[in-house]
């Protein structure tokens, strides 16, 4: 959540700062929320990742949240090989 935190302070500041970066962490805060247990939080994570995606990217699909939290789960995996 400091994180989140974090990230906000720095999009309000910085008008070059870039959403992914907050959409990755909603969507680690989701993955936590749900091995928690808590699905209304898991959801509202879910829902500010998305609004961040959109905020960047122009596509009229929205992703699912396995699309999410999948796509996260690979960029993680990638970034341990390097």
């Amino acid at each position: 959540m400091l994180q989140i935190r974090l990230l906000e302070q720095l999009e309000l500041a910085d008008k070059s700062f870039h959403a992914n970066d907050l959409a990755f962490a909603y969507i680690r805060l989701a993955l936590v929320e749900e091995a928690a247990g808590h699905a209304e939080a898991e959801q509202r994570a879910l829902a500010q990742a998305r609004a961040r995606i959109r905020q960047t990217h122009s596509r009229n699909t929205v992703p699912t949240d396995d699309e999410l939290e999948n796509g996260l789960r690979r960029l993680d995996r990638a970034l341990d090989n390097l």
